[in-house]
């Protein structure tokens, strides 16, 4: 088992077997002051999948944190680590030792917070903080709590659905899946407050699920030509330029409350959905 943690801070380095996880591990506790610390269970090791089966405990910006979670390591061909998966074990799937670990975590987790080969690196706090929220699609009964603190913007667009994501019953941001061809991800939007925590990338990633178990094989977005932060997310997601020419939107819009006015310029990316198949 080889974890690699890609960029040039203080976490980055390669990681070799049990003892190396624990001194990974160890060092997320130190980089963020104890805010972040883990108590590992198990470490199940193999060729092409590692399992984690540990407890994370935290405080940050007013949220806390006591989880146990699987934590899913796949080792590429060159020996490092290019995905990983957390998923809460008391989620409604659970694992124990009668399943096949490998299979039964692929089809059960709720959130890939890094994957090594989409560039950029991850980050391993966000990535336990961003393991809290669960990504589901939005039902009908929560629209009146969801519309509340989020803005729906696409609710009666007609042509897809809205997933959000949740920490402990309270939506935290959301994303619609324009189901044309080829999909489209539209309106992410993530409460202020909860910015920063991996919740964006949880979105695109269920969307993107979502989209491949419909049998597509691209994902595309448009952002706009301004908005730095967003491209940053989508070019670690993965995410590259479609070769669509650039296209400047002006007037006025219609979303679910009210008129807006706009005058952005949007670039159209998108991303092979075969290229990351789990």
């Amino acid at each position: 088992m080889v974890q690699h943690d890609h960029g040039t801070n203080a976490r980055a380095g390669t990681y070799r077997g049990k003892s190396g996880i624990a001194q990974f591990i160890a060092l997320i506790t130190e980089l963020t002051d104890g805010a972040l610390t883990t108590d590992v269970k198990e470490i199940l090791g193999g060729d092409e999948y590692a399992t984690v089966i540990e407890t994370a405990t935290g405080k940050r910006q007013g949220q806390e944190l006591n989880l146990d979670v699987c934590t899913l390591y796949h080792v590429n061909n060159a020996g490092a680590v290019d995905e990983i998966h957390i998923m809460p074990l008391d989620c409604p799937f659970g694992i124990s030792s009668g399943h096949d670990t490998r299979a039964h975590a692929c089809r059960s987790v709720r959130v890939i917070f890094w994957r090594g080969d989409a560039g950029g690196g991850g980050d391993p706090e966000r990535a336990f903080w961003a393991a809290m929220a669960e990504v589901r699609p939005l039902a009908s009964a929560e629209v009146e709590l969801v519309v509340s603190v989020l803005g729906l913007a696409r609710l009666h667009q007609g042509d897809g659905f809205y997933l959000v994501a949740w920490e402990r019953n309270e939506p935290v941001g959301h994303a619609h899946l324009a189901l044309t061809d080829p999909p489209e991800l539209q309106d992410v939007e993530v409460r202020l407050e909860y910015r920063r925590r991996g919740i964006a990338s949880a979105l695109t990633a269920r969307a993107e699920d979502e989209a491949r178990t419909r049998g597509f094989d691209r994902l595309c977005l448009t952002v706009s030509v301004d908005n730095a932060p967003a491209q940053a997310l989508y070019r670690q997601c993965g995410y590259v330029d479609a070769g669509v020419a650039p296209k400047r939107v002006m007037g006025t819009i219609e979303i679910r409350s009210g008129p807006i006015e706009v005058d952005d310029t949007l670039l159209t990316w998108e991303k092979r959905l075969s290229d990351s198949a789990p």
